[in-house]
């Protein structure tokens, strides 16, 4: 049963990814037509925490492999999909983007390490 649940996590957080990858690689076609958008793959994602989670849990093994999976499943799959809607609705923010807006964001030291991580990725500074 874990396997099952572990292939089943593992292959939503890989369409997730592919959903995420698209949704830049559309929004870098519409730049280049002109079009103004803000999704650029050069900044921190929580896809990409996702996919650290996806990879550092993975040899835990059990159901602590299993959790992780789908919890990186889920961070990948939700800003595969905040930045799809983007695309059509400039304003959108998923439900865990806003949590995260709302909770988070107002700790100085998230504020820091997100500035940190936006330049590791490789956005300029504001």
């Amino acid at each position: 049963m874990r396997l099952i649940l572990l292939v089943a996590a593992w292959i939503a957080a890989v369409l997730g990814a592919v959903v995420f990858v698209v949704a830049m690689i559309e929004a870098a076609m519409r730049r280049a037509e002109g079009e103004a958008n803000d999704i650029r793959p050069n900044e921190l994602h929580h896809a990409y925490l996702g996919a650290l989670l996806l990879i550092g849990t993975a040899p835990l093994g059990g159901w602590r492999a299993v959790f992780g999976a789908w919890l990186a499943a889920a961070l990948i799959c939700d800003d595969a999909d905040e930045h799809r809607q983007q695309l059509r609705r400039p304003a959108y923010q998923s439900l865990l983007h806003r949590w995260f807006a709302a909770t988070l964001w107002r700790f100085a030291w998230i504020r820091w390490l997100a500035g940190v991580l936006n330049r590791v990725f490789g956005k300029a500074a504001p």
